[in-house]
Order: structure tokens, then C-alpha cells, then sequence
């Protein structure tokens, strides 16, 4: 699953460091799922480093005046890559968070996923910064894509909320230590933290 490909933006990578590095002990999973499929875990507090994202995007050009954040239509807004042809679904708009990190400036954070139903696909975090239009707002940063991480890759990470206070953002995450952990079961529990600066967010270090 890749960001959004309606969106022309030019692309700037930036290695941090890793999702998959964990400062103390994560989470330990007892089991990965019972009879029905759900997961029955044992799991402990954990306290972990910042992620390590493969990728973080930012656009350029300035972002479309003369309609809200607010106004737009999300569910029709986001549109991420969730295959082709009869393998196709649609995209889940999760969490939609509005901040002002300056004055005069406002961003709504989107949280999306590929609406698999069953499974735990993997989500972006997508920051815009203004729109057109309802259903044309202007993505300014890309903070999670939804691509696999480590070497070897596991299993993309799941971002399961998002939280905006002034120029602070955070996402609480789901991930994986190695491929060999059963997708249904990540073993590691992020809080991942950015803060605005420059005009757009970074990665804080642990």
C-alpha cells in the first residue's frame, strides 16, 4: 500500500530511527489466536524508542486557500492504492485529527487504511494543510505509508490512534520485531512522537 496516487508531490526521504528497535522490553504476546481468530494476548507496559519510518514525504507548492479543513469530505478525500481489478477495496478513513501548530495555521491528520475487512492492514498517517475543494484537500506530508519495515522487512506497522496538542503529535503503534511474528499478533507497542517545525512535523528521537 503506497500514499495516495492521486497526489503529485515531490518526494524527500529521510532514514530515522527504527520502528522495530525497542529501548526496553516490549510487549509479550502469550498466544496469537484462539479458536474464533481473535488474538488472545498476555502483554506487559512497554516503553519504546521512536520509530524508524522508511520514508518521510513532503510536498511542495502552496497550499489551496478558500475552503476549510473541516468542510472536506474525508471518505471521499483519501484515496490510498488498494489494488486493481477485482482485487480492488476501497480506503478507511480512521481518525481525522485538526491542529494549529502556529498561529493562522491549521492541518487536520489523517489516519487511513485499505478497508480489508478481516486482517490487520497496514495504515498511513497523512498530514494536509489546505484544500480546493471537498473532496480536494492539499496532502503536505506523508508520515507512515504503510510499507514494511527492518531488514529483513516485517510486517508493516499499524498505527492505531492519533493524538494533536499545539506543535506535538502523536500515534500509538502496533508493530513487529521480525517477519516471523504472525501478522495477527504485533510484539511491539509505540508511541511515536513528531513536533512541528520548519513547516511540517519531525520525528522526535525516544
Amino acid at each position: 500500500m503506497r500514499t495516495p496516487a492521486n497526489r503529485t508531490r515531490a518526494r524527500r526521504r529521510s532514514a530515522v530511527a527504527a520502528l522495530i528497535g525497542i529501548a526496553a522490553a516490549g510487549a509479550v504476546l502469550a498466544g496469537c489466536g484462539d479458536s474464533d481468530g481473535k488474538a488472545t494476548t498476555s502483554e506487559q507496559a512497554t516503553t519504546t524508542t521512536a520509530a524508524e519510518q522508511d520514508a518521510v514525504t513532503t510536498t511542495t507548492g502552496t497550499a489551496p486557500a478558500g475552503f476549510a479543513l473541516r468542510d472536506v469530505d474525508w471518505e471521499k478525500a483519501v484515496t490510498l492504492d488498494c489494488g486493481t481489478g477485482s482485487t480492488a477495496v476501497g480506503t478507511k478513513v480512521l481518525q481525522v485529527v485538526y491542529a494549529t501548530p502556529t498561529p493562522g495555521t491549521e492541518v487536520a491528520v489523517v489516519l487511513a487504511r485499505c478497508d480489508a475487512g478481516a486482517g490487520s492492514p497496514p495504515t498511513s498517517l497523512l498530514v494536509y494543510d489546505g484544500a480546493a475543494g471537498p473532496t480536494a484537500p492539499h496532502l503536505l506530508q506523508t508520515l507512515l505509508d504503510g510499507r514494511p519495515l527492518g531488514s529483513p522487512p516485517a510486517h508493516p506497522p499499524i498505527a492505531r490512534t492519533v493524538a494533536a496538542a499545539g506543535q506535538a503529535l502523536s500515534a500509538k503503534v502496533d508493530a513487529y520485531s521480525s517477519a516471523d511474528v504472525p501478522s495477527c499478533c504485533p510484539d511491539r507497542h509505540h508511541t511515536v512522537k513528531w513536533q512541528w517545525a520548519g513547516g511540517s512535523y519531525q520525528l522526535l528521537p525516544a
